[in-house]
Protein backbone atom coordinates (compact mmCIF):
# COMPACT_ATOMS: atom_id res chain seq x y z
CA UNK A 1 0.00 0.00 0.00
CA UNK A 2 2.80 2.57 0.04
CA UNK A 3 2.53 2.96 -3.70
CA UNK A 4 1.41 6.77 -4.87
CA UNK A 5 -1.22 5.43 -7.00
CA UNK A 6 -3.30 2.14 -6.95
CA UNK A 7 -6.45 0.49 -6.89
CA UNK A 8 -7.46 -0.43 -3.56
CA UNK A 9 -10.73 -1.69 -1.54
CA UNK A 10 -11.69 0.45 1.21
CA UNK A 11 -13.59 -0.26 4.11
CA UNK A 12 -14.80 1.82 7.17
CA UNK A 13 -16.44 0.01 9.80
CA UNK A 14 -17.88 1.70 12.71
CA UNK A 15 -19.24 0.92 16.09
CA UNK A 16 -23.35 1.06 16.00
CA UNK A 17 -25.16 2.63 18.38
CA UNK A 18 -21.77 3.82 20.11
CA UNK A 19 -23.69 6.58 21.59
CA UNK A 20 -26.36 4.99 23.27
CA UNK A 21 -23.34 2.78 24.98
CA UNK A 22 -21.56 5.38 26.18
CA UNK A 23 -25.33 6.69 27.63
CA UNK A 24 -25.85 3.00 29.24
CA UNK A 25 -22.90 1.39 30.46
CA UNK A 26 -21.03 4.97 31.09
CA UNK A 27 -17.50 6.49 29.81
CA UNK A 28 -15.60 3.79 30.90
CA UNK A 29 -17.00 0.61 30.14
CA UNK A 30 -18.03 1.69 27.07
CA UNK A 31 -14.95 3.03 26.25
CA UNK A 32 -13.61 -0.51 26.67
CA UNK A 33 -16.42 -1.99 24.87
CA UNK A 34 -15.62 0.57 21.70
CA UNK A 35 -12.13 -0.87 21.75
CA UNK A 36 -12.86 -4.07 21.76
CA UNK A 37 -14.86 -3.79 19.01
CA UNK A 38 -12.37 -1.84 17.17
CA UNK A 39 -9.41 -4.71 17.87
CA UNK A 40 -12.20 -7.17 16.94
CA UNK A 41 -12.19 -5.23 13.50
CA UNK A 42 -8.56 -5.13 12.70
CA UNK A 43 -7.88 -8.84 13.92
CA UNK A 44 -10.83 -10.13 11.05
CA UNK A 45 -9.47 -7.39 8.43
CA UNK A 46 -6.01 -8.24 8.51
CA UNK A 47 -6.55 -12.61 8.54
CA UNK A 48 -7.74 -10.94 4.75
CA UNK A 49 -4.35 -9.02 4.40
CA UNK A 50 -6.03 -5.30 5.29
CA UNK A 51 -3.96 -2.46 6.64
CA UNK A 52 -5.39 -0.67 9.00
CA UNK A 53 -5.04 2.89 7.52
CA UNK A 54 -6.44 4.40 10.94
CA UNK A 55 -9.25 5.07 13.52
CA UNK A 56 -11.35 7.86 13.65
CA UNK A 57 -12.94 7.63 16.79
CA UNK A 58 -15.53 4.36 16.91
CA UNK A 59 -14.41 3.34 13.27
CA UNK A 60 -11.62 1.89 11.51
CA UNK A 61 -10.65 2.19 8.05
CA UNK A 62 -8.81 -0.01 6.09
CA UNK A 63 -6.93 -0.72 2.93
CA UNK A 64 -7.15 -4.20 0.89
CA UNK A 65 -5.42 -4.87 -2.40
CA UNK A 66 -8.42 -6.46 -3.41
CA UNK A 67 -12.27 -6.34 -3.02
CA UNK A 68 -12.49 -10.38 -2.80
CA UNK A 69 -10.78 -9.60 0.51
CA UNK A 70 -12.72 -6.71 1.73
CA UNK A 71 -15.98 -8.43 1.23
CA UNK A 72 -14.32 -11.94 2.75
CA UNK A 73 -13.24 -9.16 5.76
CA UNK A 74 -16.82 -7.95 5.95
CA UNK A 75 -18.18 -11.33 6.40
CA UNK A 76 -15.44 -12.44 9.14
CA UNK A 77 -16.04 -9.29 11.09
CA UNK A 78 -19.65 -9.69 11.07
CA UNK A 79 -19.40 -13.34 12.03
CA UNK A 80 -16.87 -12.27 15.30
CA UNK A 81 -19.14 -9.57 15.87
CA UNK A 82 -21.89 -11.93 15.96
CA UNK A 83 -20.05 -14.18 18.98
CA UNK A 84 -19.34 -11.51 21.34
CA UNK A 85 -21.39 -11.79 24.43
CA UNK A 86 -23.00 -8.80 25.51
CA UNK A 87 -21.66 -6.14 27.34
CA UNK A 88 -23.58 -5.36 30.17
CA UNK A 89 -26.87 -6.60 28.16
CA UNK A 90 -25.90 -4.48 25.04
CA UNK A 91 -25.16 -6.24 21.74
CA UNK A 92 -22.30 -5.01 19.68
CA UNK A 93 -22.28 -4.54 15.99
CA UNK A 94 -20.71 -2.83 13.59
CA UNK A 95 -21.72 -1.36 10.15
CA UNK A 96 -19.74 -1.47 7.14
CA UNK A 97 -19.33 -0.23 3.93
CA UNK A 98 -16.90 -1.08 1.27
CA UNK A 99 -15.52 0.35 -1.73
CA UNK A 100 -13.38 -0.49 -4.70
CA UNK A 101 -11.33 2.14 -7.02
CA UNK A 102 -8.58 4.03 -7.52
CA UNK A 103 -6.77 5.41 -4.59
CA UNK A 104 -3.60 7.51 -3.49
CA UNK A 105 -1.51 6.45 -0.62
CA UNK A 106 0.60 9.29 1.01
CA UNK A 107 2.33 9.09 4.40
CA UNK A 108 0.65 6.22 6.05
CA UNK A 109 -2.68 7.23 4.70
CA UNK A 110 -4.88 6.95 1.69
CA UNK A 111 -7.07 9.68 -0.13
CA UNK A 112 -9.53 10.19 -3.21
CA UNK A 113 -12.62 9.52 -4.42
CA UNK A 114 -12.69 5.57 -3.23
CA UNK A 115 -11.88 6.59 -0.29
CA UNK A 116 -14.60 9.22 -0.19
CA UNK A 117 -17.63 6.93 -1.25
CA UNK A 118 -16.74 4.03 1.28
CA UNK A 119 -17.05 6.26 3.63
CA UNK A 120 -20.37 7.54 2.67
CA UNK A 121 -21.24 4.08 2.08
CA UNK A 122 -20.71 3.55 5.81
CA UNK A 123 -22.86 6.43 6.89
CA UNK A 124 -25.23 5.03 4.81
CA UNK A 125 -25.39 1.62 6.13
CA UNK A 126 -26.84 3.83 9.64
CA UNK A 127 -29.41 5.16 7.48
CA UNK A 128 -30.55 2.85 5.84
CA UNK A 129 -30.59 0.24 9.30
CA UNK A 130 -28.43 -2.24 7.44
CA UNK A 131 -25.04 -3.56 9.05
CA UNK A 132 -23.23 -3.24 5.06
CA UNK A 133 -23.46 -1.36 2.25
CA UNK A 134 -21.14 -1.91 -0.87
CA UNK A 135 -21.23 -0.93 -4.56
CA UNK A 136 -22.49 -3.08 -6.65
CA UNK A 137 -18.91 -2.17 -8.65
CA UNK A 138 -17.70 -4.48 -5.56
CA UNK A 139 -20.10 -7.26 -6.28
CA UNK A 140 -19.00 -7.32 -9.73
CA UNK A 141 -15.14 -7.38 -8.65
CA UNK A 142 -15.43 -9.76 -5.92
CA UNK A 143 -17.68 -12.63 -8.00
CA UNK A 144 -20.42 -11.54 -4.96
CA UNK A 145 -23.97 -12.83 -6.04
CA UNK A 146 -26.16 -10.07 -4.08
CA UNK A 147 -30.11 -10.60 -3.52
CA UNK A 148 -31.70 -8.38 -5.92
CA UNK A 149 -34.03 -7.02 -3.25
CA UNK A 150 -30.83 -5.38 -1.51
CA UNK A 151 -30.06 -3.54 -4.57
CA UNK A 152 -30.66 0.13 -4.80
CA UNK A 153 -29.65 3.06 -6.55
CA UNK A 154 -28.73 5.72 -4.03
CA UNK A 155 -27.71 9.59 -4.32
CA UNK A 156 -24.24 10.32 -1.70
CA UNK A 157 -23.27 13.52 -0.41
CA UNK A 158 -20.58 14.81 -3.22
CA UNK A 159 -21.31 12.61 -6.13
CA UNK A 160 -23.56 14.06 -9.01
CA UNK A 161 -25.00 10.74 -10.13
CA UNK A 162 -26.78 8.31 -7.97
CA UNK A 163 -24.70 5.32 -7.03
CA UNK A 164 -25.54 1.63 -7.75
CA UNK A 165 -25.06 -0.26 -4.21
CA UNK A 166 -26.43 -3.29 -2.12
CA UNK A 167 -27.55 -2.47 1.12
CA UNK A 168 -27.66 -6.31 3.34
CA UNK A 169 -27.69 -7.22 7.25
CA UNK A 170 -24.91 -9.26 6.52
CA UNK A 171 -22.25 -9.41 4.79
CA UNK A 172 -22.58 -14.01 4.36
CA UNK A 173 -25.43 -12.73 2.17
CA UNK A 174 -23.81 -11.52 -0.49
CA UNK A 175 -22.31 -15.10 -1.88
CA UNK A 176 -20.07 -15.70 -4.24
CA UNK A 177 -21.53 -16.84 -7.98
Amino acid sequence: MNAPSSELAVLFADVSGSTRLYETLGDERALEAVAHCLEVAKSACADYGGQVIKTIGDEVMVAFAGADAAAQAAANLQARMSAEPAWESQRLMMRIGFHFGPALASGGDVYGDSVNVAARLQDLAKDLRCEVVISADVCQRAGLAAPEESFQQVRIRGRDDPLAVYAAQRARQLGTR
